[in-house]
Parts: C-alpha cells; structure tokens; sequence
C-alpha cells in the first residue's frame, strides 16, 4: 500500500495480476503495456479508487481506468524524481532529459516542492525510453503562496533560458487546483483553473475555492 494519498501525476506501480476497470474494454496492447512496465500514471481520486492512464508505446496508445487502491505497491511522486537523472547517452538522444538538469538551480532557488511529470517522469520512474527527441519538458511546481506576476515573469524566463531549446510547460499547484506558469505571467483578471471537478475562470487560483 501506499503511505500517503496519491496526488494527480503521481506514478503508481501496481501489484501483478491487478484488474483494471474501465468504461470500455481494454486493448490488446494494455496488457502488453504492463507486462513490460506495470506503471500507471494518476489522473483522479475519488474515494477508495484512483482514476489512472496506461501509456502504451505510442501517443495514441492511452488508457484511462480505475485502480482499487490495494492494487498499488509502490508510489513514485514529481518530486522523487526532481533529482533524479539519466544516463548521458539517453540524455543525448532525448534533450528533454538534459534540460531537465538546467533547470534544477532555477526551480531549487524557489524554495517549493517541483518534479517532472509526463513522458519524462515515465522514463525516470520505469527506465524505459519513452521521452523522444520531440518531448516537451513539462513540470509541476506546488506553491502553497500566491506567485505575484512579476515573480512568474521571472521565473518563466529563467526556465526558458536554462531549458532552451526544449520547450518547458510547467503547471502551479495550489490548493484549489492548477494554473500554467504562462497564465500566471499574464495575470488577467480571471484565470483558467482546472480542479478536479472541470475548469473555472477564478480571479485568485490561492483565494477562490472550486
């Protein structure tokens, strides 16, 4: 079992032989998929089970199920994988995975709990090759305090300068959901913020709850 509650993006690996429900059934290659790598990446929690995806080896080969939560064994979060980093011959055929080393100072100076999550965090967690040469960098940083636009400004073009030429797409958590890092450079008047009940145009995504 896990020791704490599982949180959106969060990587769960799944005990052997573990039924996955879903509204529809299951492709041939699900099975294959987990075979090989029995991980699962957090979409929702509701109650006593965890919404997941299973990534199969193409980006049109995705899953969404449900998982009882005794049928996860182990827990790999963002932020167990912030420091961690691959081998240099993968970092060199996947940029991605090299970039995500330039950001680490920017991202350390904040002072907030970050990671990777995506195709990137996959492979950190598993050991398999699934970020690409194409791969985006994407990020969450939770941040339990409002980040003031100047703030986001700068921390934005931090990011793009030390992950360049990879592009990076990083996602705010607060309590009440997330905000891309762009929105919040911008700072309009209402924000898109997607909680786990849909999207809401809020003023303050640290003052509003969803």
């Amino acid at each position: 079992m896990i020791a704490a509650p599982a949180r959106i993006h969060d990587l769960l690996r799944l005990r052997p032989e573990v039924e996955l429900l879903g509204e529809r059934p299951a492709p041939g290659w699900v099975a294959a998929s987990l075979s090989e790598a029995p991980w699962v990446v957090v979409r929702s929690i509701r109650g006593g089970a965890i919404g997941v995806r299973v990534r199969g080896a193409t980006l049109a080969q995705r899953f969404d199920a449900v998982a009882p939560l005794s049928a996860v064994a182990y827990r790999s979060t963002p932020e167990d994988l912030a420091g961690r980093r691959c081998e240099p011959w993968r970092a060199a055929q996947a940029p991605a995975l090299a970039a995500l080393g330039r950001i680490d100072p920017v991202l350390m100076r904040c002072g907030h709990p970050w990671g990777p999550i995506g195709s990137v965090a996959f492979e950190l967690a598993t050991g398999l090759p699934a970020t690409t040469a194409a791969c985006d960098l994407d990020l969450v940083l939770r941040r339990e305090e409002p980040l003031a636009p100047d703030q986001a400004r700068a921390l934005l073009r931090d990011l793009v300068e030390a992950a360049a030429p990879v592009r990076v797409d990083v996602r705010v958590e607060t309590r009440f959901g997330w905000v891309a890092l762009g929105d919040l450079a911008v700072r309009p008047d209402r924000i898109l913020v997607t909680t786990s009940n849909g999207t809401r145009l809020l003023s303050d995504p640290w003052q509003e709850a969803a």
